[in-house]
């Protein structure tokens, strides 16, 4: 698979203590959703940003 990714910003709120991700990409007919993870310095392993899967659909136009 080709790497589709363009750009990728983070912010971090530290008043609100939350994290915002945006990210710009290549569409493609095979690009379905993406998967977001974070590295959990106590485990010292990437996990899915919403502890399940981290999965993000696709949005359609």
């Amino acid at each position: 698979m080709e790497n589709n990714l363009c750009g990728l910003t983070h912010l971090y709120d530290p008043e609100t203590d939350t994290t915002s991700v945006s990210w710009s990409y290549k569409d493609s007919e095979d690009l379905e959703y993406f998967v977001l993870e974070y590295y959990d310095p106590d485990l010292r392993e990437w996990v899915p940003y919403d502890n399940y899967m981290g999965v993000i659909e696709k949005e359609e136009d």
